[in-house]
């Protein structure tokens, strides 16, 4: 087949381009790289902080300095195994407000009423204000709350002279079974009769009373209330308690040798007894926080 005049030298013509490389093409698009999929970097929860334990820091003051509980504190650090031990430098977890707060908050124990024993503990009777009935502690923030229940209202003062009246609390803070600190309050055996509150640290012999005390004290119609800065009890998140009435009337005056005593104690079965009981609050030492 023949090609005609115009149709060779078109051929001709592109030939020649292609020989001095002067053909104009439409570049093919180069694709986008395809993203790969990166795997995210775990973040902590952003309502959280670390907090690095300073000089004198004790876990009720951070737990104060954060607005939290110990329990709140103890359950974002299960590695504080002992919240008596903090470490200078050491780093802790501040949960946010709300945080869950695993260990119990309160506690407490009844008491049978006219359940009073003699110095030789047979049974015996006395007055409705040396009854113990409750034993209650809660903890409330920076502070412990202890609630001791009695039959009847306590005098507000009492003749030294014709009668002693005292009230004993006993807190054991390092599961040993023995007390660490006592609080008290009674008739301060002066003319005056008043009843005066006092906390005794068993370790040291340190005794806080009147304006020293740490804390607050008052009596609601048959209960004696005390508030008691954590702090003053060590600082930690263990206790247990045992309370105990006891009273002693004077029939002839402190000069006469008859004389009428009474215990009532709650648990009854309490220190120093042997296998005391108590009432207990806090997680255990020595176990780390659920």
């Amino acid at each position: 087949m023949s090609l005609g005049a115009a149709t060779r030298a078109a051929i001709l013509v592109a030939l020649g381009a292609l020989a001095t490389g002067c053909v104009t093409t439409n570049p093919v698009p180069t694709p986008a790289p395809t993203p790969t999929s990166a795997v995210p970097t775990p973040r902590p929860d952003p309502t959280a902080r670390a907090y690095v334990v300073r000089p004198n820091d004790t876990l009720n003051r951070i737990a104060r300095r954060f607005d939290l509980t110990v329990g709140q504190l103890l359950t974002a650090n299960p590695q504080l195994t002992d919240p008596d031990l903090l470490q200078v430098g050491q780093t802790l977890v501040i949960p946010p407000p709300g945080a869950p707060d695993t260990s119990p908050t309160s506690g407490g124990m009844s008491d049978a009423r006219d359940d009073f024993t003699d110095p030789n503990e047979d049974a015996a009777t006395g007055e409705g204000y040396a009854d113990v009935d409750r034993l209650g502690v809660r903890r409330n923030r920076g502070d412990l709350v202890i609630e001791l229940g009695l039959t009847s209202r306590p005098p507000a003062r009492i003749d030294p002279e014709y009668e002693s009246l005292l009230y004993t609390l006993v807190i054991d803070i390092d599961d040993d079974g023995q007390p660490d600190y006592r609080l008290k309050y009674g008739n301060d055996g002066e003319e005056s009769g008043a009843m005066l509150v006092s906390l005794e640290d068993r370790g040291t012999g340190a005794i806080q009373s009147g304006d020293a005390f740490p804390g607050d004290f008052e009596v609601r119609g048959s209960t004696l209330v005390w508030t008691v800065d954590l702090d003053a009890l060590g600082g930690g998140a263990r206790w247990r308690l045992a309370a105990k009435a006891e009273r002693t009337f004077f029939p002839g005056g402190r000069a006469d040798p008859e004389q009428e005593t009474t215990f009532d104690y709650v648990p009854n079965q309490q220190w120093p007894k042997p296998n005391p009981r108590w009432v207990e609050l806090g997680a255990p030492v020595g176990s780390p926080a659920p």
